[in-house]
């Protein structure tokens, strides 16, 4: 079929007219700016991370200490973990959003409101029993001069790798708590001697302590300790040729043997 010769030329200028709008980098009608779509798309993912934000720590103060395989984990400490991030999300938010949310960020402004009415409560919570949760930070595990290696994963005899760090210290050097929280075991290990497994309140990991010369006496499983409480001494123990601290970490993890 033969088109009108007008149509043709009206056709061919509305072709021409669309190529010059893309190579000038304006998008046709209907289409969706890139770095709008970009926007939308990450204030829906900062709103699934505000409610799964939202969601833990509505479940931690109904319940401050959970227990299980990732340990206790102190509602204080969650907060101001928490606070930081919701920080970050609202930082990126606003520069993505060039400082002005688009209407359609119903969700995201949902989530975000769940989340500053929770923080509020939780830390009026946190503030009415401040006086029973135990000391947050962490602090380094030798309290004394001592010199880093990195050493994890190194070979070791008969196939094994080395599942933690070495930092040198002198004999007798006082060994400390990373953080608060419980101590799981202390006691002999054939590779590792003398060691304390302490499981932290705010983190919620296990710190092992391997090497030492001697616990302090009032170390043993049970024991509730403060950041930087006394555990024991540097010392060689177990299968070691000096005096150094064998330092594991196990995130969120049940007590594990040594290596």
């Amino acid at each position: 079929m033969r088109l009108p010769r007008g149509w043709t030329r009206e056709a061919g200028a509305i072709l021409l007219l669309g190529m010059a709008l893309c190579v000038l980098g304006v998008p046709p009608a209907g289409a969706e700016d890139p770095e709008v779509g970009a926007a939308r798309l990450f204030l829906e993912r900062a709103a699934g991370a505000l409610q799964a934000e939202a969601d833990l720590l509505e479940g931690l103060a109904a319940d401050p200490h959970l227990g299980g395989g990732r340990g206790m984990i102190d509602l204080a400490g969650y907060l101001a973990a928490a606070e930081v991030r919701v920080w970050e999300i609202e930082v990126e938010a606003n520069e993505v959003a060039r400082g002005a949310l688009p209407d359609d960020a119903v969700a995201y402004r949902r989530a975000l409101n769940r989340m500053d009415d929770l923080q509020e409560r939780v830390g009026e919570l946190v503030a009415a029993s401040a006086g029973g949760l135990p000391l947050p930070g962490r602090t380094c595990p030798i309290d004394g001069p001592a010199e880093f290696s990195q050493t994890w994963g190194e070979e070791r005899p008969w196939g094994r790798a080395h599942q933690g760090e070495d930092v040198d210290a002198d004999q007798g050097t006082p060994l400390v708590a990373v953080e608060s929280g419980t101590v799981l075991q202390a006691g002999w290990h054939r590779q590792g001697g003398l060691g304390v497994w302490l499981a932290g309140y705010c983190s919620g990991d296990v710190h092992y302590y391997a090497h030492l010369v001697r616990m302090a006496p009032e170390v043993h499983p049970g024991t509730t300790v403060e950041v930087g409480s006394l555990l024991g001494w540097v010392g060689s123990t177990g299968n070691a040729t000096s005096p150094h601290l064998h330092f594991g970490w196990i995130p969120h993890n049940r007590v594990a043997g040594p290596t």
